[in-house]
């Protein structure tokens, strides 16, 4: 994952939880309800609707879904506990590639919720556990990020074959038969969600749509060449990425519509966003990249690519 990465949140949806929105500049999709500051005394006063309220300790591992054996990898694990009707933030710690992350706040008759993800993990899911031992064991399901040099981008023209460009006449209408993302390495995965379109100022497009997904506010880390913003690519069980090792996806069609004029050898640019894990507060959230602040680094860099209009 680069550094200097932000992230905008906002992602709700057929999407990402039944139907992606996009709030503002800076929305985000929270992904669990707001926690509370940990009491002092979180460990013996576990509060009135606890079963039992002996002392626990909660030991988080992180195993990764991007290698043969799927591995104990070292990365960075996140908790909460949830009691007493509130929702109580424990904090991060690290997890090792032969050691887990212990927390020791907990009580039986709570519950645990934990995920996992880093720099080098770029997705983990978000799990739920009711604590009913002294001693209870976690693992978590991470995944390493692909690089961007390992992201396939095709076209597929109104025929249904691989293009890298289309031909134009003054006025014509032709649809794309959609933008494909794929990982084109072992052992990585990818989480694709919004694609971005740039039609130039100068552009002889009178129109450029994506009519099979929902247009969304522009992210506000979106380079000012872009124009809009859409909504393609679907969730998975458990926010699980969407493409690992050699998978891919096609998007919906892409529709384009020459002016008067006709188009002469211009680009048509497109870039994709993934959606990833970040903590936001004492929230886990899922969003694509953002300029909010505070900057937020996850997920993979944005990947673009062009079809050429003749």
């Amino acid at each position: 994952m680069a550094t200097g990465k932000q992230l905008i949140g906002g992602i709700l949806g057929a999407f990402v939880l039944g139907a992606l929105i996009v709030g503002g500049a800076t929305g985000n999709l929270p992904y669990m309800s707001s926690a509370n500051p940990d009491p002092a005394n979180n460990g013996s006063n576990p509060g009135s609707n606890v079963a039992t309220g002996e002392s626990a300790t909660v030991s988080i591992a992180a195993f990764s879904q991007t290698s043969d054996s799927n591995a104990q990898v070292a990365t960075t694990v996140h908790a909460w506990r949830i009691g007493d009707s509130k929702t109580y933030d424990l904090g991060s710690a690290s997890a090792g590639a032969d050691s887990r992350a212990n927390y020791k706040e907990f009580v039986t008759g709570t519950s645990a919720k934990v995920t996992a993800f880093g720099s080098t993990y770029d997705y983990g899911i978000t799990k739920e556990k009711f604590v009913d031992q002294v001693s209870e064991l976690i693992n978590i399901k991470v995944w390493k990020g692909v690089s961007t040099s390992n992201i396939a981008v095709k076209f597929f023209g109104p025929n249904g074959n691989t293009v890298s460009s289309v031909d134009l006449s003054a006025d014509e209408r032709v649809t794309l038969d959609g933008l494909q993302v794929g990982v084109n390495v072992n052992k990585r995965a990818y989480n694709p969600k919004v694609v971005l379109v740039n039609k130039a100022s100068n552009s002889n497009l009178s129109k450029v749509s994506m009519p099979n997904a929902e247009k969304i506010a522009m992210p506000s880390s979106a380079p000012d060449r872009f124009d809009k913003a859409y909504a393609v690519y679907p969730a998975t069980k458990d926010k699980e990425p969407l493409l690992t090792a050699y998978e891919k996806e096609r998007s919906g069609s892409i529709v384009v519509k020459a002016g008067s004029s006709g188009t002469s050898g211009e680009p048509l640019e497109f870039a994709v966003l993934d959606s990833a894990p970040y903590i936001e507060g004492n929230q886990v959230k899922w969003g694509v990249e953002n300029a909010a602040t505070p900057a937020q680094d996850t997920g993979v860099p944005m990947v673009t690519s062009s079809i050429t209009l003749n």
